[in-house]
């Protein structure tokens, strides 16, 4: 059997533990949320990863209040070339730049 190509990429990404608050029924849950990409662990990067969080929950009745626990994830995705071809978008050429 001859080897499949395949296309793979690896992301880094935010598994994150977030505080919840139901406001319709006053109550408290901790939800569980991926969030592709890597943010700071210091003030500025917590108010990011709050408000991409905040930007997946909320609704009407639930609002993200605090992160809870943050973790960076690195995982091999792929899928044949076949497959890729048929999901993804087709891209303008790439232009190589010229040095003057």
């Amino acid at each position: 059997m001859s080897r499949v190509s395949m296309v793979t990429r690896t992301i880094i990404a935010t598994k994150v533990t977030a505080l919840t608050v139901n406001v319709a029924e006053g109550t408290t849950a901790d939800v569980e949320l991926t969030i592709s990409g890597t943010f700071a662990e210091d003030e500025k990067g917590n108010a990011r990863l709050l408000k991409a969080v905040q930007k997946l929950v909320d609704n009407d009745n639930t609002k993200a209040v605090s992160i809870k626990a943050r973790e960076n994830v690195e995982t091999l995705y792929g899928m044949t070339e076949q497959e890729f071809m048929e999901h993804s978008s087709v891209l303008p050429p790439r232009v190589k730049k010229t040095e003057d």
